[in-house]
């Protein structure tokens, strides 16, 4: 065979096996981190195996209070799926994945490069719900029609004399996410008045809707 030919081939090699390798799926790997802070900022970043399709985040609890071990890395969709399945089942009181309990396992996965960084939101999907719950913003009323539930819809309105800044609805979706933040409801104002030849003595509620302004008039 040609040499120039068979080192071109070579070439060819080394060039798929980079993009292959480009290709690969990148997470975020750390054992016994005290939180997702610490994984994140000591943990390495690896290159998966062509089977690892996943990033994987384990949450196991040490003792009756807050604290925590982390554990991050690579993993194979079955075995994902496999974990993820153990969470609610009971393996101790009441279920595998409690936060109330000593000896508590939480496991989840989620695909995309570095998605395992953070906290993370696959446990919300997982367990089910959107977190944070969604409130009452100030001045204003939410209903839902699931609470935070995968496939709850919430509908925001706000008080009287107050207009809403942001989407009037948010669903919690299969991702354990709300597909948009709280709004915000602010007062409706009225342009400030001139007094011209008149004098304003007071207003009720400055110059919001719904405020009653007193005039007096000058002398002559």
């Amino acid at each position: 065979m040609d040499p120039n030919i068979k080192c071109i081939g070579r070439i060819l090699l080394v060039l798929y096996a980079v993009v292959a390798v480009g290709k690969a799926l990148q997470c975020i790997t750390c054992d016994n981190a005290k939180s997702h802070e610490e994984c994140d900022k000591r943990g390495r970043v690896v290159t998966c195996n062509k089977n690892e399709e996943m990033c994987a985040i384990e949450e196991r609890k040490v003792n009756q209070g807050p604290e925590k071990l982390i554990f991050k890395h690579c993993k194979q969709p079955l075995a994902c799926s496999n974990n993820e399945r153990q969470n609610p089942r009971p393996a101790w009181w009441p279920t595998q994945c409690n936060s109330r309990a000593v000896n508590s396992v939480c496991r989840c996965c989620c695909s995309g490069d570095l998605c395992n960084q953070g906290a993370n939101t696959c446990f919300n999907r997982v367990a089910n719900v959107c977190l944070p719950p969604r409130t009452n913003p100030r001045n204003g009323k939410v209903t839902c029609s699931d609470g935070n539930k995968i496939g709850s819809s919430c509908s925001f309105t706000c008080d009287a004399g107050h207009v809403m800044s942001g989407s009037k609805t948010s669903e919690c979706g299969q991702d354990g996410t709300w597909s948009s933040p709280t709004p915000s409801c602010g007062p409706i104002t009225c342009p400030r008045l001139s007094a011209g030849n008149k004098r304003i003595d007071d207003c009720s509620n400055g110059n919001h809707v719904g405020s009653v302004c007193r005039f007096t008039c000058e002398a002559g």
